[in-house]
C-alpha cells in the first residue's frame, strides 16, 4: 500500500505580518502623541514656526541619509537592494521601533526580502548602524561638553568621534563583536550573514560628514526656533540630549526610549549643568519640545516612506507593462 506524501508545512506570508508590525507600531505611536497632548498645546504658541519647520526638515534629511548608509551596510552582507525598497524598510519599519522590545524593527525590515538568511542579513545591519549613530551622538555630545572646557579638546572629540564612524561603517567589527556575544550566551539559533568590508570610504565619509552636519544644524535649529536660545546657551542642552538619547536606545522594553530620555535629561542637567542656570521650567520645556519635535519628524519620515512605497509600485507596473 503507498503511503501518503509528507504534507508541506504552510509557510507563513511575510506581507501578512508586515502589515501587523506597522499598524502596531502605530498604535503605540499615536497612544504617545495622545498622551504628550497637553505639553506640546503649551508650546505651539510660542514656536518659530519657519525655523522649527526648517529644522524638522534637516532632521529628515539626516535620517535620508542614515538610510542610504543602511543600503550600503546591507551590501556587506550581500544583499543589494534598490533604494526605494530599503527607504520604505527604514522610513516605515521605525513605528515598529515603538512597540516595546528592540527586534520588532528588525523582523519589519526582514518581511521586504523573502530570501534565505534576511533576518540575519537584517539583524547584522541593523547593528551597524545602532552602532554608529549611538558613536556619533555620544561623541557629539563630548565634544559640546568640552567646548566649554577647552575648544582644542572639543575639535578632538570630534575628530576622533568622525574617524571612528568611518571606520565602523566600513568595518565588520560590530558582527564580530556580536558573534562573540551569541557564542558566549549559546545563543545557536540566531546566525548573522558573513560580511565583508565592501563599503567605499569615499560613500562612508560623504554619509558621515552630512549626519553629523545635520544633526547640529537640527538641533541648534529647534533650540532656537522654540526657546529663542543663543548656540552657546544651546551646547550644554544638545549634549545632555544627546546622551539621553543613547540611554533610551539602551532600554530595550520602552518604547523608543520616550520618558526615559526626559527623565535621564533632567538628571543629567540638574547635577551637571552647573555653568548655565537650568531651572525646572527650562529643563521640562526642553524636553516637551524635543518630545514634539521628534514627532514631527517621525511623521515626516512616514511621508518619506510611503512616498518611496508609491514610487516603487509605479515603476513595478511600468515593469509590468512592458
Amino acid at each position: 500500500m503507498a503511503s501518503n506524501p509528507p504534507r508541506k508545512r504552510p509557510h507563513f506570508n511575510k506581507n501578512k505580518l508586515r502589515p501587523i508590525l506597522f499598524l502596531a507600531g502605530l498604535a503605540f505611536f499615536l497612544a504617545l502623541v495622545f498622551q504628550s497632548r497637553q505639553e506640546t498645546q503649551a508650546i505651539l504658541a510660542q514656536i518659530h514656526w519657519p525655523l522649527f519647520l526648517l529644522s524638522v526638515l534637516i532632521a529628515v534629511a539626516d535620517n535620508i541619509l542614515f538610510s542610504i548608509l543602511f543600503q550600503q551596510l546591507l551590501l556587506k552582507y550581500n544583499f543589494p537592494l534598490r533604494y526605494t525598497q530599503v527607504g520604505q524598510m527604514y522610513f516605515l519599519g521605525q513605528m515598529a521601533k515603538y512597540i516595546p522590545g528592540r527586534f520588532w524593527s528588525v523582523l519589519y525590515h526582514a518581511t521586504f526580502v523573502d530570501a534565505p538568511g534576511a533576518t540575519g542579513a537584517m539583524l547584522a545591519a541593523n547593528l551597524d548602524l545602532t552602532a554608529v549613530t549611538l558613536l556619533r551622538n555620544i561623541f557629539i555630545a563630548a565634544a559640546l561638553l568640552l567646548f566649554f572646557q577647552q575648544t582644542w579638546w572639543a575639535g578632538a572629540a570630534f575628530l576622533v568621534g568622525a574617524i571612528a564612524f568611518w571606520y565602523l561603517s566600513r568595518s565588520c567589527w560590530i558582527t564580530r563583536i556580536f558573534a562573540i556575544v551569541l557564542r558566549f550566551f549559546h545563543l545557536r539559533g540566531i546566525t548573522l550573514r558573513a560580511c565583508v568590508e565592501n563599503l567605499s570610504g569615499k560613500t562612508a565619509f560623504l554619509i558621515n560628514s552630512g549626519t553629523w552636519a545635520a544633526f547640529l544644524a537640527a538641533n541648534f535649529m529647534v533650540m532656537r526656533a522654540a526657546l529663542g536660545f543663543t548656540w552657546e546657551q544651546s551646547a550644554l542642552y544638545i549634549a545632555y540630549f544627546g546622551l539621553a538619547w543613547v540611554i533610551g536606545v539602551l532600554s530595550f522594553v520602552v518604547p523608543a526610549g520616550f520618558g526615559i530620555r526626559e527623565l535621564v535629561f533632567v538628571l543629567l542637567a540638574q547635577n551637571f549643568g552647573h555653568t548655565q542656570a537650568l531651572s525646572t521650567e527650562t529643563l521640562a520645556a526642553i524636553a516637551i519640545v524635543y518630545r514634539f519635535w521628534q514627532i514631527c519628524h517621525e511623521i515626516g519620515g512616514l511621508g518619506v516612506g510611503i512616498f518611496l512605497n508609491r514610487v516603487q509600485r509605479r515603476f513595478s507596473k511600468v515593469a509590468a507593462g512592458r
